[in-house]
């Protein structure tokens, strides 16, 4: 029994750094660790963890604050993602972002259908919206003139597009949005619709936004190019997906508050000074940063601004160098993101050691989610609700 007042269990960081190591060798260790567990019940830090610890070791807990903690420009990555952006937001905290979404199509017209074209039609899944809720969007749909990768792009790469095919509008809240290409449209892509280089010969649309008041994100899965022919149809699945992204204004500045916000950015550039504590054994490590989910949620009537659950943590070790990432972390109940795991263990052991090479840290929601989400995160100092990074070192 561990006696924390909450459960019998001992604590799941402790299970799992000594659970190997539950010998009778290893007895008196482990009566130590149990009585720095008791002293810790009320310390959030305190899952922070501890490896087994040499004889004689006394393990010390150190929050560091930031050396740098400011806002950073994010230039995201928008290609080839399960989501497409389209839409222009105004919000009275996070500034005004406008996207032009762009999207292509996969599939195989069935050799056996001979059958004439008789429509072809759009067919859009939103999943997404940030903005006004009510009101309505129009977007213009141009076809794209090239070929076009969406692995890796970032947000402001831009595609050659045709003249407009048509135009569309529809509410954030509708749960499947439909556009009806042109008969002249379809009569002249007929034979590239039905050609089986099909996914060559067609490079996709753009979804151009003309008036909106807020962003919509389409989901690959559910949105396709559907082809109805006289008692049958075909549908081509959404295969790729790019998001153009344009900060048109940037967040209000906020006293002791940070900005971040996925696609548009910023996001927020770190680092700890930890030379005080060179080549000293690490044996736990934790990066928290805490958030105002009340100022993130200040939101007029009918406006929605969805709140980035998931924050990265990344080395950045030069700009055009892909980011390595170190841990991901979930906003708890408590209004705060917990940075752990052996990626990060193991980057801080190696600073200590002076084996890393890197700028800085980088604190930024998953490209993977590709939102417009957004999260305020506090500044301040250490153990006083500011960010920190705790360290457990042995002397």
């Amino acid at each position: 029994m561990w006696g924390c007042g909450i459960r019998n269990d001992p604590p799941a960081a402790f299970v799992a750094h000594i659970g190997l190591y539950y010998t009778a060798m290893h007895k008196a260790g482990l009566i130590l660790l149990g009585a720095l567990a008791l002293a810790a019940c009320d310390d959030p830090v305190s899952d922070v963890g501890l490896e087994l610890l040499e004889e004689g070791a006394q393990p010390t807990t150190h929050r560091i604050e930031p050396a740098v903690f400011e806002s950073d420009r994010l230039n995201d990555i928008t290609g080839g993602v399960t989501r497409v952006l389209a839409g222009r937001v105004e919000d009275p905290l996070f500034g005004t972002v406008a996207v032009n979404g762009y999207v292509d199509f996969a599939g195989s017209w069935p050799a056996i259908n001979e059958s004439t074209i008789t429509e072809m039609e759009l067919q859009l899944k939103p999943d997404y919206v940030y903005g006004d809720t009510a009101a309505s969007i129009t977007l213009g749909l141009h076809a794209l003139t090239e070929s076009w990768t969406a692995i890796g792009a970032h947000a402001d790469m831009t595609l050659p597009v045709a003249d407009e095919v048509t135009k569309f509008s529809f509410l954030p809240t509708d749960t499947l949005i439909t556009a009806l290409l042109p008969e002249t449209w379809k009569d002249a892509h007929s034979e590239t619709i039905r050609s089986q280089e099909f996914e060559t010969l067609f490079h996709g649309f753009s979804l151009k936004t003309l008036s909106a008041e807020a962003v919509v994100g389409f989901a690959t899965e559910g949105s396709q190019m559907l082809i109805r022919t006289e008692g049958d149809s075909v549908a081509y699945r959404m295969s790729l997906t790019f998001s153009n992204i344009v900060r048109e204004t940037n967040p209000v500045p906020s006293d002791g508050l940070l900005s971040v916000q996925d696609g548009a950015g910023p996001s927020v550039r770190l680092n700890f000074d930890i030379e005080e504590f060179k080549e000293l054994p690490l044996n736990g490590a934790m990066v928290r940063v805490f958030a105002d989910t009340v100022a993130t949620q200040n939101v007029p009537a009918g406006f929605a601004r969805p709140v980035a659950n998931r924050l990265q943590l990344l080395k950045i070790t030069a700009p055009d160098d892909p980011p390595t990432l170190l841990a991901v972390a979930t906003l708890t109940p408590d209004a705060d993101y917990r940075f752990q795991g052996a990626a990060l263990r193991s980057f801080f052991q190696n600073a200590l050691l002076g084996l890393e090479s890197y700028t800085h840290l980088e604190l930024r929601p998953p490209y993977q989610e590709h939102s417009l989400s957004s999260i305020y995160i506090r500044e301040g100092s250490a153990g006083n609700g500011g960010p920190e990074a705790v360290l457990v070192l042995s002397r």
